[in-house]
C-alpha cells in the first residue's frame, strides 16, 4: 500500500537528529543502495522527502553512505553479509557510536571549560587578542625570568 505524499510541501532542514537518524538507518542497511532507495527508505520512516543533493551535501550522510557502498562492493554486489560478519559490523557499529558520544561529551566539556576561561580572563581585562597570541618560541626565555 503506497502513502500519498503531498510533495509541494518543503522537507525540514536536516538537523543533527535527522541527520543520526538517517546515519542509523545507513548502519543497518541491508540489500543495493542507491540513492533513490535510500530516500524512499528516509521518507518511509520520516514521512518527508529530501533530494540527493540535500543529502549529499551533509558531509556525514555523503559518509555513511559511501562506507554502505564500501562495505556493499566488498560483500559482492549487494548480496547479504554472513551472520558472523553483520554480527561484527554491528558491534564495531556499537563500538563507533558509544565512542562518538563520549567524544561528543568530551567536547562538550571542553567548550564549557573554554567558556569559563574567558569569562574570567575578560573579568580581568584579558581580551581575546591577547589570549590568542602566539606563543613563544620553546627554549625562549620570558622577559620576566631574567
Amino acid at each position: 500500500m503506497s502513502r500519498i505524499v503531498d510533495r509541494s510541501k518543503r522537507a525540514r532542514n536536516l538537523d543533527e537528529a535527522a541527520i543520526r537518524l538517517i546515519e542509523d538507518i545507513l548502519g543497518r542497511w541491508t540489500g543495493p543502495l542507491t540513492w533513490k532507495a535510500l530516500i524512499d527508505r528516509i521518507e518511509a520512516l520520516m514521512s518527508f522527502r529530501y533530494t540527493r543533493q540535500a543529502l549529499h551535501k551533509h558531509e556525514r550522510i555523503r559518509q555513511a553512505f559511501a562506507r554502505c557502498r564500501a562495505v556493499e562492493r566488498q560483500a559482492g554486489g549487494g548480496s547479504r553479509p554472513s551472520a558472523g560478519e553483520r554480527k561484527r559490523q554491528m558491534q564495531r557499529f556499537e563500538r563507533l557510536t558509544m565512542e562518538s558520544e563520549r567524544l561528543e561529551r568530551e567536547n562538550s566539556n571542553i567548550r564549557e571549560l573554554l567558556a569559563r576561561w574567558l569569562h574570567n580572563a575578560r573579568s580581568r581585562g584579558v581580551d581575546e587578542e591577547f589570549l590568542n597570541r602566539p606563543l613563544p618560541p620553546v627554549g625562549a626565555r620570558s622577559e620576566e625570568g631574567r
